[in-house]
């Protein structure tokens, strides 16, 4: 899995939202300092400001750090599969295709049908995985906008399963290696 700040699009893509979620951090600590002050006024449940400054802090941090850290669990990833092909020995998939293609060609009929059924599966496979990387880019330039909504109490349980899918979707390739 390629690193996402050593591509230039997606980095320049996630500075833009970082400036983005930057201004738009200023409004929602704005609205919660309202929220705060007026909570006994309007009959809001009271938030109290000293469990909040360091939530702001950390999500500032998050923000403006989040493609590093994602750079950091890739890395993880690939170094298990790596780890994982060092241990094993396997050959790389596309000699161990090639290989097939060029015994079954003396095959009988059933040799044929399982070779277009694998044939099918890499297909699907090749669209998943174009689509994972796809994922990723677009996960990882709207990160600075997934973290500042954690701080919002109604949009937390949106953040945290769009980080554990994330997470999920960064780590499924070492499962696959491992299958």
């Amino acid at each position: 899995t390629p690193l996402m700040a050593q591509n230039p699009s997606v980095f320049n893509f996630w500075l833009a939202m970082v400036g983005i979620a930057d201004v738009l951090l200023i409004i929602v600590i704005a609205l919660i300092g309202f929220h705060v002050m007026s909570a006994s006024t309007f009959g809001f449940e009271e938030i109290e400001f000293k469990h909040l400054l360091p939530r702001i802090g950390l999500i500032f941090l998050l923000m403006n750090t989040s493609i590093f850290f994602i750079d950091g669990i890739i890395a993880l990833s690939n170094a298990l599969i790596a780890a994982v092909g060092k241990v094993s020995g396997a050959t790389s998939v596309w000699s161990t295709l090639t290989e097939v293609v060029k015994q079954s060609g003396g095959q009988g009929l059933g040799a044929l049908l399982m070779m277009i059924t694998f044939l099918i599966f890499s297909v699907i496979l090749l669209v998943y995985y174009v689509g994972r990387l796809v994922t990723l880019f677009i996960g990882a330039v709207l990160s600075p906008i997934v973290a500042m909504v954690w701080l919002i109490p109604g949009f937390r349980d949106f953040a945290e399963t769009a980080f554990k899918t994330y997470f999920i979707t960064v780590f499924v390739l070492f499962v696959h290696v491992v299958i």
